[in-house]
């Protein structure tokens, strides 16, 4: 098919220094260049390694608690005596954080948002 394109002169350079690389013609040279363009995805996507964990050596059904448990003894473990909100240096001290067994939660009416008495 022909059609008439109008090139930029840098453009046009390009081609030209193709043409005498690979020792094509203009056309030839225009077309390769126009498919490798146009086929040539941006970026290949990135694919994060993956890994097999194995059976869960803890039950994940209450993994948040878990992790919330295993925040807490962190916590406490890292806190030492000489801390600012400790009692030694007038401060009253951070009340113990519990976490209540999802047994203990208020249970709510899923349709009305209401507790369930």
């Amino acid at each position: 098919m022909r059609t008439r394109v109008a090139l930029d002169p840098d453009t046009e350079h390009l081609i030209r220094q193709r043409m005498k690389d690979k020792g094509v013609s203009f056309k030839r040279a225009l077309n390769d260049v126009i498919r490798e363009g146009a086929g040539a995805p941006g970026r290949a996507a990135y694919e994060s390694p993956v890994f097999d964990l194995g059976i869960p050596s803890v039950d994940l059904t209450k993994a948040l608690r878990l992790a919330g448990d295993l925040e807490d003894e962190g916590r406490s473990s890292a806190s030492t005596p000489t801390s600012r909100d400790s009692p030694k240096f007038g401060g009253a001290g951070r009340p113990e954080r519990r976490v209540r067994p999802l047994a203990e939660w208020p249970q709510a009416n899923p349709l009305s948002g209401l507790p369930l008495a």
